[in-house]
């Protein structure tokens, strides 16, 4: 890898990145590597409020790299969970044991890029503040949705979020690999909107589970849906 050239990781699951190196000491042999991931980062923390996290997340790996500033290029075709560019932040970790951080994160709608500049290397997500975030996502309902938990695998919590387009009748359920109830989190009218509901399971044991949101709005509209997770102790 050379200072001032620009790298694209475009195997099959890692595509949609690009960093150019602004500056890099590194070995003659230096190798990096991009890997993406359709859901949130395992327990992660936060040096300020937790924003509202998207599923999704990617991780940098550079070998033999001493040092680097890059500038990072994310194409949001390869990350359809953001769904709101202009309000996200991108944040970053080192390690798994170290918080996220903010990253300066701009938005290049020409290209459908989100860009920032950062010298560390880990773990890279999605977010947006909790007040923007609910703001503008509430704005934009038109359907009823169950996202993906996050984090997932999880251990021993996870949240859980949901959409509503019109006041319902909602009822959440989670069940254990063979179909027996574990636990109903939710089961009551909901104004529209969008909910989040986190679930401990700190007194089940590692395994897959379901959970299922049935709907009925107030103008007769049904929904039903279900998604897998994990508790991985």
């Amino acid at each position: 890898m050379l200072e001032g050239n620009t790298y694209k990781f475009n195997r099959p699951d890692t595509t949609g990145i690009t960093i150019k190196f602004v500056q890099i000491t590194s070995s003659l042999y230096a190798t990096g590597n991009v890997s993406s991931y359709d859901y949130a980062p395992l327990n992660p923390t936060f040096n300020t409020n937790a924003p509202i996290m998207l599923p999704t997340y990617f991780t940098i790996e550079l070998l033999g790299v001493t040092s680097y500033t890059g500038e990072v290029h994310v194409n949001l075709n390869y990350f359809p969970a953001v769904t709101n560019p202009k309000e996200t932040i991108v944040y970053g970790r080192t390690s798994k044991d170290s918080n996220f951080v903010p990253l300066a994160t701009s938005y290049d709608s020409t290209k459908n890029e989100l860009v920032f500049t950062t010298t560390m290397t880990g773990d890279f997500t999605f977010g947006y503040s909790a007040i923007t975030g609910i703001k503008s996502l509430s704005n934009k309902i038109k359907s009823y949705k169950l996202y993906q938990n996050y984090p997932n695998p999880f251990n021993p919590s996870t949240v859980i979020g949901y959409t509503l387009p019109e006041e319902s009748q909602v009822r959440i359920d989670v069940y254990n690999s063979i179909g027996q109830k574990v636990t109903t989190l939710i089961n009551g009218m909901k104004k529209a909107g969008n909910y989040q509901i986190r679930w401990n399971a700190s007194n089940l044991s590692t395994g897959v589970y379901f959970y299922s949101i049935k709907a009925t709005g107030i103008n007769g509209k049904n929904f039903f849906t279900a998604k897998k997770m994990i508790l991985l102790k």
